[in-house]
């Protein structure tokens, strides 16, 4: 929608700030959970140390983001109150799968190779765009199946609604025409006569 005043401009500016507030404090919760807990930054080449990071820096810290996110949303206006465990799923899901993937694709480019070597830590990171990649098509295809099996079912059941209607109203409409019928039949009659 168009912007039409100096406070739309500022409400939106703000609702902005809010949204990227809310990135950043994940973002800071991920750095410091996974700096105490999981001895990062390291080259993710021991699988203790990767476990902890992977799950310090994603499922958990994602949900700062997931939590925070849609209470700026639904205090903004912009999502209904009932829709908020929904985006807050979504959110959590979403923010967990991103820094999954591209948390260690990151620190494999940032920290170099190491003694793991190059080959080995290039195509891991190939692997997690390669998951990425068939996640992304999964949800997408699920989603557009699910799109199509919720109009498949309204269609249904409005078209079921729209014959039963069609039976119900063609018997008063039939009622109706026999009666005007039998008033063009008889002609004008006057009260007392019927």
């Amino acid at each position: 929608a168009p912007l039409s005043s100096i406070e739309d401009v500022v409400s939106q500016a703000l609702f902005g700030v809010l949204v990227g507030g809310v990135a950043c404090i994940e973002a800071a919760c991920a750095a410091i959970l996974v700096r105490r807990y999981a001895g990062f930054p390291h080259r993710l080449t021991e699988a203790l140390k990767t476990a902890k990071f992977l799950l310090l820096a994603a499922p958990v810290s994602a949900v700062a983001g997931a939590t925070l996110g849609p209470t700026v949303l639904v205090l903004a206006g912009h999502l209904p109150p009932d829709g908020w465990l929904t985006n807050a799923i979504t959110w959590w899901a979403g923010d967990t799968l991103g820094i999954v993937v591209f948390a260690p694709m990151i620190a494999i480019f940032v920290l170099g190779p190491g003694d793991a070597g190059a080959f080995r830590q290039y195509f891991v990171a190939a692997m997690l765009a390669l998951v990425f990649v068939a996640v992304v098509a999964l949800c997408g295809h699920f989603g557009r199946k699910n799109r199509e099996a919720t109009v498949a079912m309204h269609g249904a059941t409005a078209s079921d609604l729209a014959v039963g209607f069609n039976n119900r109203i063609s018997g008063h409409l039939e009622i109706l025409r026999s009666l005007d019928f039998l008033r063009h039949a008889v002609g004008a009659m006057p009260p007392e006569n019927f």
